[in-house]
């Protein structure tokens, strides 16, 4: 039987996360509006996608928590760019759709004709954030190019908890290509921290926390 969500929503958010990080980075963005916010976190989702793709028992356990949530939450956010086509796919209650945080940082890129790198800290993730872009070109009948790098090596700085050369590897690939783009594209939400590191910043650079964050608060009043 399927659930029904409450007349009134505990939550106005709740994020599925993959990883504790990007907990305290939505609370930041979000606390002066003072918002009612869950976050569920279970790493072991994208550890799943990068080791076995994504499959059909990956995609019902991803639905099942994205639809759960919907029970008592306004909106439902996916942080991960790996798992975002599954949170767009989502059907949730009262004919509600999950959301991946990365759609309005894909929008945002794409909405001028310009040259753009998007740069992944994993290969799984470059490949949903392609399939994101191309989306939001054909959404936007947009004429911009755009290319797609590995930041080889940092996902390791990452996992291990050791943010600062994991920012400062993706701030340096950011540092030796900008000049060629006018925007550039950090595709999962764990990179931002980068932007800081990039002493001269000579392109557009987008990360997906805040403009997400700006995109929900739009949602939520309309």
């Amino acid at each position: 039987m399927e659930q029904a969500r409450v007349d009134k929503p505990r939550y106005d958010i709740t994020f599925l996360h993959t990883g504790a990080v990007h907990v305290d980075t939505f609370n930041e963005l979000l606390r002066p509006h003072k918002l009612s916010i869950k976050h569920i976190v279970d790493a072991e989702l994208l550890h799943e996608a990068t080791r076995d793709g994504i499959t059909p028992a990956l995609i019902t356990k991803v639905s099942a928590l994205l639809y759960s949530a919907s029970t008592e939450s306004k909106l439902v956010v996916c942080s991960c760019s790996t798992l975002g086509s599954i949170a767009e796919n989502t059907q949730l209650v009262a004919g509600q759709q999950a959301i991946r945080i990365d759609r309005a940082m894909s929008d945002l890129a794409v909405s001028n004709d310009g040259k753009i790198l998007v740069l992944a800290a994993l290969q799984s993730t470059l490949e949903a954030t392609t399939h994101l872009m191309q989306s939001s070109q054909h959404k936007l009948n947009s004429q911009c190019t755009v290319d797609y790098q590995v930041v080889d090596g940092c996902w390791h700085y990452f996992e291990t908890g050791d943010f600062s050369r994991y920012f400062a590897m993706i701030a340096k690939t950011i540092s030796l290509h900008q000049a060629d783009y006018d925007c550039i594209v950090l595709a999962q939400a764990s990179m931002a921290g980068a932007i800081d590191h990039v002493i001269e910043k000579r392109a557009q650079i987008l990360s997906s926390p805040m403009i997400g964050a700006q995109s929900l608060l739009q949602k939520l009043v309309q």
